[in-house]
């Protein structure tokens, strides 16, 4: 449905862990919990598809705006 909604999918997994548990448990981010961590590496996986998606939006949207005022 989202992609015929023309969204995203995005490739990154976030698992189920311990380590986000915790860390919220404890008032924290996982980056302030277990920034060495697994869980950890898959927010930087997720944050960074993000960011590309917006670069290439904002990136597409400049080229498509610049067109119309040719």
């Amino acid at each position: 449905m989202a992609a015929q909604a023309g969204l995203p999918i995005l490739a990154s997994e976030i698992e189920q862990r311990v380590a986000f548990a915790e860390g919220m448990t404890m008032g924290q981010t996982i980056f302030e919990w277990a920034g060495d961590s697994i869980a950890a590496r898959e927010i930087e996986q997720l944050t960074k598809e993000i960011e590309r998606y917006v670069e290439e939006d904002i990136f597409s949207g400049s080229e498509a705006e610049a067109a119309a005022n040719g």
